[in-house]
């Protein structure tokens, strides 16, 4: 799994994205592989509740940071190509990625969550900090550790988020900061999925 720290950072939106959906109803949004339905609720992928992504960087405060972000698809399955830059100064630069739901989701049908990343440098080792947090904005991190540049698979109890309120979820955010990691780097993720 990793450590966990606790903290809140400013998140100010740079670019923001939505992915269309037809209703309010998870059940109905666009088609990113198989649509759960009351038969088949074993996982459900974040693109299908109404979500806005965006990402979030230190500029606004002359902080040492930058983000950027891209969608590509895959087999009808978006690629958040998420590109970073956190200066070597002092500054306490960071940078991040944020999905949000458009209102606190209910996830209290789902025990975990877990996800794709992949880097696309050659570095042996890449970490990140991953968040599940709702409507009261307190963040618990987990820092994930990725080695190599292949594709990595990771899955996170719900519960491994402090005082997580699985009744009214908020956002799922990847992030880095000064104290984990500095200069450019270019990380993919993909199947952020909530499961049983």
């Amino acid at each position: 799994m990793g450590s966990k720290s606790t903290s809140s950072p400013t998140i100010t939106p740079t670019i923001t994205m939505s992915i269309p959906t037809d209703s309010m109803s998870p059940s109905v949004a666009p088609s990113v592989g198989p649509l759960a339905t009351e038969r088949n609720l074993s996982s459900m992928a974040i693109e299908q509740f109404p979500v806005t992504i965006f990402v979030y960087d230190g500029r606004d405060k002359n902080l040492g940071g930058w983000s950027g972000l891209q969608i590509s698809y895959l087999e009808s399955i978006p690629r958040y190509q998420f590109s970073y830059t956190v200066l070597d100064t002092e500054q306490d630069g960071y940078a991040g990625m944020a999905l949000q739901f458009t209102d606190g989701q209910n996830l209290s049908n789902y025990g975990q969550v877990e996800f794709t990343v992949r880097f696309d440098d050659a570095e042996a080792e890449h970490i990140i900090n991953f968040s599940v947090s709702d409507i009261s904005a307190q963040k618990t991190f987990i820092r994930v550790t990725v080695r190599g540049s292949g594709e990595q698979t990771e899955s996170f109890l719900l519960t491994d988020f402090s005082n997580l309120n699985k009744n009214a979820v908020k956002e799922v955010t990847f992030s880095v900061d000064h104290s984990i990691v500095t200069g450019n780097h270019h990380v993919t993720i993909s199947n952020i999925r909530f499961l049983h």
